[in-house]
């Protein structure tokens, strides 16, 4: 009796479907031209497998591997998004077996050292600084990068790889644009710059020299050409700025630090005194010359009359105009502070006296 129970479960179990046991189907994945090492699996068929991928990975010490697209059963290539970091995964259906090829290319990383804001033309694949192998590019940077209103930075030159040192012509509103650099290796470019500041020599009177942009540590020649003042004169008395103590015109500054130097000026009255008192010495003359020229119409004859009256008029009209020129400048001199209100009473009076 046992041993019929045990036969017919035998028979009950070779009778079961197929379809309820377990079978599997093999998963190749491989690289084009060998990039990684293949491998299969073993994968359930009513499964499915998710294939996951670096999207980088190390090639030697200065490349690496950048995995740029797939086909599957020998199928067409199918392109993907390129990136550097991360995972590329597919889910790929087990119900039969598959063969996948991942295609990847190699790249080389180009460092830049020595500024900040530059760019790669053109940019790289892989939104870094690694570019595919047999590429060519260029970096651009601006020949000025101004740090503040009175400081700047002047690229002077650049090396690749610690080589010959290309220098850069003084081009203060250019772009920068090295020469094309083939990525059959990883390469260095190191750029050299220089730092400069602005001088503003600036002065009251006359016409200031020596403005400007200076590198570090180099001396400039600052001057103030005097003013035409016929009336007033200026006496140049020295300069005055950021660590600038200096009397001689012209002078020489050293350039550590942006600087605004101005020229200071002391007044000579000479002038001034010399202008009034020959205008006052003219009006006194006329006024002296026009009683004597009446004097004498009382005495002439009729006939000359007309012309001593018309000389007399001549005479009238340049006194009163040298008058009142006189006294628009001293007047002028009392509004910009040069004499004070006395010394403009006393020779006003003076002069109409």
């Amino acid at each position: 009796m046992k041993l019929t129970l045990i036969f017919l479960i035998v028979i009950l179990f070779l009778s079961i479907p197929s379809s309820f046991s377990s079978t599997k189907n093999k998963l190749t994945v491989s690289y084009s031209d060998n990039f990684a090492l293949p491998y299969e699996l073993e994968i359930d068929s009513n499964q499915s497998y998710l294939l996951s991928q670096s999207y980088s990975w190390i090639r030697d010490q200065s490349s690496r591997y950048n995995l740029i697209g797939y086909s599957i059963d020998d199928g067409g290539f199918i392109q993907i998004s390129r990136t550097a970091r991360g995972n590329f995964t597919i889910d790929i259906p087990m119900d039969r077996p598959h063969s996948i090829v991942l295609f990847a290319i190699p790249q080389f990383p180009l460092a830049v050292a020595g500024v900040s804001n530059y760019e790669f033309v053109p940019n790289s694949p892989t939104e870094d600084n690694w570019f595919d192998s047999n590429t060519e590019v260029k970096i651009s940077h601006p020949t000025v990068v101004e740090r503040s209103d009175d400081t700047r930075e002047v690229i002077t030159g650049w090396t690749l790889d610690n080589g010959e040192v290309h220098f850069v012509k003084d081009d203060v509103s250019g772009i920068l644009l090295t020469d094309a650099i083939l990525m059959t290796d990883s390469h260095q470019i190191n750029f050299y710059s220089k730092i400069q500041y602005k001088v503003d020599v600036i002065s009251d009177y006359g016409d200031a020299f020596g403005s400007g942009w200076y590198d570090v540590n180099s001396n400039v020649s600052i001057s103030v050409k005097s003013p035409n003042d016929v009336l007033f004169g200026k006496i140049f008395d020295g300069w005055e700025g950021p660590n600038v103590k200096l009397q001689e015109n012209p002078s020489v500054i050293v350039i550590d630090s942006p600087k605004t130097i101005m020229a200071r000026w002391n007044y000579d009255y000479t002038p001034l005194v010399f202008t009034l008192v020959i205008g006052a010495s003219l009006i006194f003359f006329i006024k002296y010359r026009r009683k004597t020229k009446e004097s004498k119409i009382k005495q002439e004859e009729k006939t000359m009359a007309k012309a001593i009256i018309s000389d007399d008029k001549y005479d009238l009209e340049l006194a009163g105009f040298l008058e009142k020129k006189t006294l628009e400048g001293l007047e002028s001199y009392l509004l910009e502070g040069i004499i004070d209100e006395t010394r403009y009473s006393r020779i006003k009076k003076s002069l109409q006296s």
